[in-house]
C-alpha cells in the first residue's frame, strides 16, 4: 500500500517501492483517506468509482498508466482504493483484510490534503499496529503490517 493525495509527485513513492521490492509480483493499493458526508441520502447514493473518478486529474492517470506499462512485469494489479476512517481499528481491520503485507511511506513528501475531502492517510498508517522495519531511504520507509 502506497498511501496517495492524487498528486502524480505522490506517485515517485510507487516507483521506489517497485523498484526497492524483493516480491517479483506486486499488488500496489493507492490508499486515499477520504472524508465522507454524513447525510444518509448522500452515503445512500455513495459511487466510489464516481467518487474517485471526481477527485484523479487526468495527469494522474496518465503517470498510472505510465507506471503500470513501464512495469508490467512486477505490476500484477493497481488499484485506487478508499479508506474512509482514520479510526486505528478500522486501519489495522482493512491492512489485515486485504493483506497487505508492506506499507510504503513517504518520508519527505507531505501529502496535500484539502481538509474538506479527505485526511492524511500517511499520518494514520504511522500509527496503526504496523512493525517498522529499519529500513530507510530519504524518500520512503518501508512498514510490514503484523499478521
Amino acid at each position: 500500500m502506497v498511501p496517495t493525495d492524487f498528486t502524480v509527485r505522490s506517485l515517485d513513492a510507487v516507483k521506489e517501492a517497485i523498484e526497492r521490492s524483493s516480491e517479483e509480483q506486486l499488488d500496489i493499493v493507492l490508499g486515499f483517506g477520504v472524508k465522507l458526508s454524513s447525510s444518509i441520502s448522500d452515503l445512500l447514493f455513495l459511487s466510489k468509482r464516481r467518487l474517485i473518478d471526481t477527485l484523479v486529474s487526468p495527469e494522474y492517470k496518465e503517470m498510472c498508466r505510465f507506471i503500470q506499462s513501464r512495469y508490467q512485469s512486477r505490476i500484477r494489479t493497481m488499484y485506487i482504493d478508499l479508506l474512509s476512517s482514520d479510526q486505528q481499528s478500522y486501519i489495522n481491520n482493512y491492512i489485515e483484510g486485504h493483506n497487505i503485507d508492506e506499507i510504503f511511506l513517504p518520508e519527505s513528501l507531505q501529502l496535500n490534503m484539502d481538509k474538506r475531502k479527505g485526511f492524511d492517510l500517511a499520518a494514520t498508517l504511522r500509527k496503526s499496529i504496523v512493525r517498522q522495519e529499519e529500513q530507510y531511504t530519504s524518500e520512503v520507509s518501508l512498514i510490514h503490517a503484523l499478521k
